[in-house]
């Protein structure tokens, strides 16, 4: 409760703070700050990329932040993207895709949470999870999967452009199935965790060394979490594509 008191002190005193706060729903403290860390970059984006979408918190902060951005925001779960659509409806540069993202083309289970931010292709680790069943899977579903070089086979990327993945634990899969799309983005946030919350789920150093395989170089932290006994288990982290590195497919 007191770091939310802090965070929240210190979003209100940001420039565009009260707004964040006050503003259209809905609203992630920590998407803001993220937005604000990337403003410092004195990068003007043009395209933003946001896989786990969930309603909007991302998105809603990104267009503030990012006014003449054309977003695409990409959720799997049926029931959270009609929220999606609705919570956006006034964003006129936002496109809404259902489906999911990962390696392949086709379909894929879906395992839907009581809280829809932790919902993921990826079944829960018991062993390292909520057991108060507070934050459980309710049900599984069948979704559409897709990689990116499918979803954006077609579009011409105007760069800046950011990708955001934030797909418990599926974001290594998501970053395999982008190829050839992911030489267009100039940064990456991407979640990655210390601690595996779902089965099979890639620790930090896999996407830290995917990422820099592919040309990008982690710039800092964004945020992070700790688990319930005080470690840091996961965190967003900002990569940039590294000089040189200026094939746009």
């Amino acid at each position: 409760m007191l770091k939310r008191l802090v965070d929240l002190f210190e979003t209100l005193q940001a420039p565009g703070g009260i707004q964040a706060v006050a503003g259209r729903r809905p609203r992630s403290l920590a998407s803001f700050h993220m937005m604000r860390d990337l403003q410092r970059e004195k990068v003007a984006l043009r395209t933003i990329v946001d896989l786990g979408a969930n309603v909007g918190q991302f998105a809603r902060a990104a267009s503030s932040a990012f006014p003449e951005a054309t977003i695409y925001s990409v959720e799997p779960n049926p029931d959270v993207v009609a929220l999606l659509r609705s919570n956006l409806a006034d964003v006129s540069r936002v496109n809404v895709i259902a489906t999911a993202v990962g390696d392949v083309d086709g379909e894929t289970e879906f395992h839907c949470s009581s809280q829809s931010q932790t919902s993921s292709i990826l079944r829960r680790n018991a062993l390292n999870g909520d057991t108060s069943g507070a934050d459980s899977d309710t049900r599984t579903i069948v979704v559409p999967v897709q990689r990116l070089d499918s979803i954006f086979k077609d579009v011409k990327l105007a760069s800046p452009a950011l990708l955001k993945l934030d797909l418990q634990g599926y974001e290594l899969a998501a970053l395999k199935g982008a190829e050839r799309v992911l030489q267009q983005f100039d940064y990456v946030i991407v979640e990655a965790v210390f601690e595996e919350f779902y089965v099979g789920e890639p620790h930090f150093e896999d996407i830290w060394e995917y990422l820099r395989a592919a040309g990008f170089s982690m710039l800092r932290p964004m945020a992070y979490l700790r688990d319930r006994h005080g470690a840091i288990s996961q965190t967003d982290i900002l990569f940039r594509k590294r000089a040189g590195r200026t094939d746009r497919n």
